[in-house]
């Protein structure tokens, strides 16, 4: 067998085994969500998957024995999981995105097979995010991952009226690929990591000339970074160097636990009330993209 017949069948081994622990209607759930069809496009929100697949999931998530519940997720995911490079291959992506795709699936194999999935059912994130690789709706870029088809919030849009009216159509209308930070895999978060990233990024924009660019929001692209931890503010300094723009969002608990889980400075600064982490959207346009990858090959 070659590697990619081997890896399918080793994740329909897991899906089997798995389901035969289930009762007959964990069986008939599991079914129902393996072929129903998640939202594509225009799913603004993570955990906006279609109603048709939420309202599933949602089903699946009010079984009462939480085993049973990450077992009927885990069957889902492996069993979506063994055609997942034919499912992205489908999809307009380049050369590389498909190799990543391969060298993330045995990665994904060991995670199912594992121990540590914690709460793994909707909407826990780490599902999410599994759920929408395997069928498509994200895919593995590097440093970061990419949403293929989402968009720009109406409030952030709104917050665009004033400073940047040009980009406010766009961004109510218009398709952008949405970035996320994949925590179990951050072996390319850094700074080379990021700058391949943003090229990956750039191929794909090429050649989905309806999509309008990146939008990511995170707690790293807040301006205070600068000062609090100056070692990440290449995250936000290389695309607003080349016309990306910030624009302001509120703090979360989500984001105070982010910002301050891995850097005991950051927690420092928090605790004596010096830091508040605030979340920031960063939006750079496919034209700035594109000019900035241009530079940078003929540099």
């Amino acid at each position: 067998m070659i590697k990619g017949e081997h890896l399918r069948s080793e994740f329909m081994s897991l899906h089997d085994n798995l389901r035969i622990t289930l009762n007959d209607q964990a069986k008939a759930l599991l079914n129902d969500i393996i072929n129903a069809k998640p939202c594509e496009e225009g799913c603004r929100e993570f955990a906006n998957l279609g109603p048709p697949v939420v309202r599933r999931l949602k089903q699946a998530a009010a079984a009462s024995n939480p085993i049973e519940r990450r077992d009927i997720s885990r069957a889902l995911v492996a069993c979506l999981a063994a055609d997942v490079v034919s499912t992205i291959s489908s999809r307009s992506v380049t050369a590389e995105v498909i190799e990543r795709t391969k060298r993330w699936q045995p990665r994904l194999l060991d995670f199912l097979k594992g121990d540590d999935q914690g709460d793994y059912w909707f909407p826990n994130d780490l599902f999410l995010k599994d759920y929408r690789f395997v069928t498509g709706i994200t895919v593995p870029c590097g440093a970061q991952v990419i949403d293929l088809s989402d968009g720009i919030g109406p409030k952030t849009a709104l917050k665009l009226a004033t400073r940047h009216p040009t980009l406010l159509f766009r961004a109510l209308r218009k398709p952008w690929f949405q970035i996320h930070t994949e925590s179990r895999y951050l072996e390319e978060f850094n700074f080379d990591g990021w700058a391949s990233f943003y090229k990956t990024a750039v191929d794909l924009l090429k050649i989905n000339p309806h999509i309008q660019g990146i939008v990511g929001t995170s707690w790293f692209y807040d301006p205070i970074l600068e000062k609090v931890s100056p070692r990440l503010f290449y995250l936000q300094e290389l695309p607003l160097q080349h016309g990306a723009i910030l624009v302001k969002q509120g703090t979360t608990q989500f984001d105070i636990k982010s910002a301050t889980a891995t850097s005991s400075t950051r927690r420092k600064l928090y605790e004596e009330g010096n830091y508040m982490p605030r979340c920031h959207t960063l939006i750079w346009s496919r034209e700035a993209m594109i000019a900035w990858s241009a530079n940078r090959q003929a540099n």
